[in-house]
């Protein structure tokens, strides 16, 4: 339900009612000029973006974003869980890149850094099936990493915690 009020209201009421909205800020508020840097605070900081307040524009953090976001989430949350078992077998490299988060992100971060350095351009806007091909490495890598326990970095993070747990002096909370 979020999801399908979020969309109806992102295509049909919110784009005029923002413009309005928009308007109306700008009659009432007049246009913000950029803050002194220098000056002491509430005079150094910038007006609040009330005109954002209505956006439907992915990663605007507007409420109507957020809802469109979380219906989606839930609707995905809820097909998972009609999966039955017999198809577990198609969710282990989900699973995998799970329990292997922090390595797959780190990667993830180093090899575009290195395509950035050496000039690359690492966009797939305008490879076809761009978002399949990007979903699809992702599996096979999350199954490829499923076979271990845990990733590099996770295991070496919980070394990490045992080596400075384990001279805590007090005892653990029960």
């Amino acid at each position: 339900m979020m999801l399908i009020i979020g969309k109806t209201l992102g295509a049909y009421v919110l784009p005029g009612l923002s413009r309005s909205f928009e308007s109306w800020l700008v009659s009432v508020q007049g246009t913000a000029a950029m803050p002194d840097l220098y000056a002491i605070w509430p005079l150094n900081t910038e007006q609040p973006m009330w005109h954002m307040l209505l956006w439907t524009t992915p990663h605007s953090a507007s409420t109507f974003q957020t809802l469109t976001g979380l219906g989606y989430a839930l609707l995905v949350v809820g097909i998972l869980f009609f999966v039955p078992k017999i198809t577990t077998a198609v969710l282990v490299p989900f699973a995998g890149v799970g329990r292997v988060a922090l390595t797959m992100y780190a990667v993830q971060f180093a090899v575009i850094w290195l395509l950035t350095l050496s000039g690359i351009n690492h966009s797939l806007g305008k490879v076809p099936f761009g978002d399949l091909l990007v979903a699809s490495m992702a599996l096979i890598i999350g199954w490829l990493i499923s076979l271990l326990p845990h990733g590099p970095l996770e295991s070496s993070m919980r070394r990490f915690d045992r080596l400075f747990s384990a001279s805590r002096t007090e005892p653990a909370p029960k």
